[in-house]
């Protein structure tokens, strides 16, 4: 959710995230935002006082940069530049922690983590969430079905 104290809103020009953890520093400076399936890049984006609820994803910059969550706590810094301004600004900024578990989880392809805020305890907690696998080749359960291997 992003809002705007501005009366006619602001344009952002572009997004990206600063994640840290201990000395170590990484950008993800590719940012595509929208609503699931309809996702675009390199669009800008107006921002109203009445706010405006997308999806951002960060993905790290096409360079050939590699990036491996390690366990520990993480820093993760949202910034975003304004249509005319030169210097980004600070959106938001959280820690994140990373268990051993959490940390092998991601180097799977079918794992992920995800983070839920926890109000009571003011900050997010961590859990692994399985991908669901891809759905099943039509043709193939066709022709399975008629081979007599599925019932």
């Amino acid at each position: 959710m992003l809002y705007s104290t501005a009366s006619k809103g602001n344009v952002l020009e572009s997004m990206f995230v600063k994640l840290r953890r201990g000395e170590t520093q990484q950008n993800f400076s590719f940012w595509v935002c929208g609503e699931r399936g309809r996702l675009a890049s390199g669009c800008g984006l107006h921002v109203a006082q009445s706010g405006i609820a997308l999806d951002h994803h960060f993905v790290l910059p096409k360079d050939g940069s590699r990036f491996e969550f390690l366990p520990g706590k993480y820093i993760v810094e949202v910034f975003g530049t304004l249509v005319g301004k030169s210097m980004p600004l600070l959106l938001a900024r959280t820690e994140l922690t990373l268990t051993a578990e959490h940390a092998k989880s991601l180097k799977s392809p079918d794992e992920n983590v995800y983070f839920e805020w926890w109000p009571d305890s003011m900050r997010y907690s961590a859990h692994v969430v399985r991908r669901p696998g891809p759905p099943p080749d039509c043709e193939e359960v066709m022709d399975r079905l008629f081979q007599g291997e599925v019932d």
